[in-house]
C-alpha cells in the first residue's frame, strides 16, 4: 500500500510507516537470533563462532548493493514527491538494472576470493574452514539478496512499508524452518545454515518481484522500456556513490574490528557473535525510524515543504527516544537470560563476555537512534555528502579507538570503541542540520 507522507500529522504518519519497518528489522534480527540458537544448541560454540567470524566480510561484499539501494531510494522518493510519474518509472527501472549488475560482480569476486578474505581477517585456524564453507554459500546468494534489498527500498520510497514486511517475514520463516531441518535433523552444520539462507533469499526475491509486478503499476515495464536512462542513472549514482563508499568503508572497517576480535580466539569470537544476534534486534527500531525519516524527508523535499521536514525530524527523535529507553532497560535487566537461550551453562566464559558487551552497547542505544534520524533525514533531502562523512567518521574513529584501547584493555576496549565513534559521528550530523544550508538546496530534476 503506497502512502503519501506529504499529508497528515507527522508523528502519526511516521509511527504508522515505521511499525512495519521495525517489525521487518526485528524479523530479520530474529532470523539471525533463532539461527544462532539452532547452531549453538545443535552443533556447537565453535560453529557459532565460525558464522560470526564471517559477518564483516559478508557486509563488505554486500555494501555496494546496499549503497545503491540507499541512493536509489532517495531519487525514487523525490520523484514520487514531485508527482513526476514518467521519471519515477525510469528511476525504478534504472535502479533495478544497476543493482543487479553490481550484485553479479560482487558474487563473482566474493566466491572467488573467499578464502583469501578470511585469511586477511586473521580468522582463527580452528574455524576458518567452517567460515569459508558458510561464506561462499552466502556469497552465491547476493543476487537474490540484492533484489530483495533493492525491491524493498523501492516500495518503501513509494510509502509502502507493509509489503516488504510480509515478504521479509515469509523469507525469514522459510529460513528458520530450513535451518532447523538442515542443521538439527540432517546434521549439515554451518553449510546447512548457509544453504537455508540461500534458498529463502531466492524464494523471497521471487515473491517480491511477483508482488510488485501485480500490485504496483509503476514497476510494470514493457520490454522496450527496460533500459538504463542515462540522466536518471547519473542522479542515482550521484546519490548512491557516497552511500556505497560509506558502506564499503564501513565494511572494511568492520573487517579490521573483526580481525582484532579474531585475534583473541574463537571464544571471544563466539561471544561477540552471540551478542550481535541480540544487538541486531536492539538496533532494529533505530534503523527503522531512520529509514522512515529518509522517506519522509525525500517525499517532502520533492514537494519543497521545508517546514514539514523539520516537523518530521523532531517527531522521529521523540519516537526513537522513547523506544531506546525501553530497550535499554530490558537488555540491562535480562541480557544473561536472553543469551542463555543459545549459550549453554558450560560455556560460562563466553556468556560473561557477551553480557559485558551487551551492557556497554545498550547504554548508548539512544545515541545511535538519534544518529540514524539525523543522518537519514539529511540523506532524504538529497545531502549525500554529510551522511557519507558521518559514516566514514563513525567507522574510522571506531577502528582507531579499538586499536588503541585493545592494546591497553584487551577486547573490553573494543567494546567501548563503538559508543565513542557514535558520539563523534552524531555531532557532525547535528552541526550540519542546525547550520541549515540544506534548506536552500533544490530537489533532483
Amino acid at each position: 500500500m503506497v502512502q503519501d507522507m506529504r499529508k497528515g500529522n507527522p508523528t502519526k504518519v511516521l509511527i504508522l510507516f515505521s511499525i512495519p519497518l521495525i517489525l521487518s528489522n526485528v524479523v530479520s534480527g530474529l532470523n539471525f537470533f533463532v539461527n544462532s540458537i539452532i547452531v549453538g544448541k545443535f552443533v556447537g560454540v565453535r560453529e557459532l563462532g565460525a558464522i560470526g567470524a564471517t559477518q564483516g566480510a559478508n557486509f563488505m561484499i554486500q555494501s555496494l548493493v546496499i549503497g545503491l539501494s540507499v541512493g536509489s531510494s532517495v531519487v525514487i522518493g523525490q520523484y514520487f514527491g514531485a508527482n513526476n510519474n514518467l521519471k519515477l518509472k525510469k528511476s525504478i527501472t534504472s535502479s533495478f538494472i544497476l543493482i543487479t549488475l553490481v550484485a553479479i560482480v560482487m558474487c563473482i569476486l566474493g566466491t572467488t576470493f573467499v578464502r583469501n578474505i578470511l585469511e586477511i581477517l586473521n580468522t582463527p585456524s580452528e574455524i576458518i574452514d567452517l567460515s569459508a564453507i558458510y561464506l561462499k554459500t552466502i556469497f552465491i546468494g547476493i543476487i537474490p539478496f540484492a533484489m530483495i534489498i533493492g525491491g524493498s527500498s523501492t516500495l518503501r520510497s513509494l510509502g509502502d512499508s507493509f509489503s516488504p514486511l510480509v515478504i521479509s517475514a515469509s523469507s525469514v520463516i522459510m529460513d528458520v524452518i530450513l535451518t532447523y531441518i538442515f542443521v538439527a535433523i540432517f546434521g549439515m552444520g554451518v553449510f546447512g545454515a548457509a544453504l537455508a539462507t540461500l534458498i529463502s533469499q531466492i524464494l523471497g526475491a521471487i515473491l517480491l518481484i511477483v508482488y510488485a509486478w501485480k500490485k504496483v503499476p509503476v514497476v510494470r515495464v514493457k520490454f522496450n522500456e527496460f533500459r538504463l536512462d542515462s540522466h536518471i542513472s547519473k542522479q542515482i549514482i550521484k546519490q548512491a556513490a557516497p552511500a556505497a563508499l560509506q558502506y564499503s568503508i564501513l565494511g572494511f572497517g568492520n573487517n579490521i574490528i573483526q580481525s582484532l576480535i579474531n585475534g583473541f580466539g574463537y571464544n571471544v569470537v563466539a561471544a561477540y557473535s552471540s551478542a550481535m544476534a541480540i544487538c541486531n534486534l536492539a538496533y532494529s527500531p533505530a534503523m527503522a525510524i531512520g529509514n522512515a525519516s529518509s522517506t519522509f524527508a525525500a517525499q517532502n523535499k520533492g514537494a519543497n515543504d521545508i517546514q514539514r521536514i523539520k516537523q518530521g525530524l523532531f517527531a522521529s527523535l521523540k519516537i526513537i527516544g522513547i523506544i531506546s529507553v525501553l530497550i535499554t532497560g530490558i537488555i540491562q535487566l535480562f541480557s544473561t537470560n536472553i543469551l542463555g537461550l543459545f549459550i549453554d551453562s558450560e560455556s560460562i566464559d563466553i556468556l560473561l563476555i557477551s553480557v559485558q558487551y551487551l551492557k556497554i552497547l545498550s547504554s548508548f542505544l539512544i545515541v545511535i537512534g538519534i544518529l540514524y534520524v539525523f543522518r537519514e533525514t539529511l540523506r532524504g533531502i538529497g545531502d549525500s555528502f554529510t551522511p557519507m562523512i558521518m559514516g566514514i567518521l563513525d567507522i574510522s574513529m571506531r577502528v582507531i579507538a579499538a586499536m588503541i584501547l585493545a592494546s591497553k584493555l584487551g577486547y573490553y576496549g573494543i567494546w567501548w570503541s563503538q559508543p565513542i565513534s557514535w558520539c563523534i559521528a552524531l555531532s557532525i550530523g547535528i552541526l550540519v542540520y542546525f547550520k541549515g544550508n540544506w534548506q536552500n538546496t533544490t530537489s533532483i530534476d
